[in-house]
């Protein structure tokens, strides 16, 4: 009975596997002294292919990919163009759902996401 509980415990191949993987992408990313404008593409790329889904990919309907272009509405009702580095509708709202839930509301993470979520349709 002990040695089932204990095996329970142990990591399986692909968990550990899993973990490696990983690793490895945190140690090659940390420390990157490159700009975003520079890594921001290979990075989601290479998180997208650690995670196992699908890469930004262009679509008529402009619902997954890189740079998306939006407009910034400020809160003194001026705007401006922008762009998104990877966009995809559902995954951004939810990204900014938890940064906000640890966030005072009325900071920075409220203007960003009052900003990122007012995009061109």
């Amino acid at each position: 009975m002990g040695d089932s509980h204990h095996a329970s415990n142990a990591a399986a191949p692909a968990d550990a596997a899993d973990n490696h993987a990983a690793a490895t992408f945190i140690d090659r990313w940390q420390g990157t002294t490159a700009s975003e404008l520079a890594t921001a593409q290979s990075f989601v790329i290479e998180l997208c292919q650690l995670l196992g889904v699908d890469r930004p990919h262009p679509t008529p309907a402009q619902d997954y990919m890189f740079e998306r272009p939006i407009t910034f509405w400020h809160g003194d009702g001026a705007s401006s163009s922008g762009r998104i580095d990877c966009y995809k509708p559902a995954t951004l709202q939810k990204m900014l759902a938890i940064l906000c839930a640890d966030m005072d509301r009325g900071g920075f993470c409220g203007a960003l996401a009052k900003d990122v979520l007012h995009f061109n349709g």
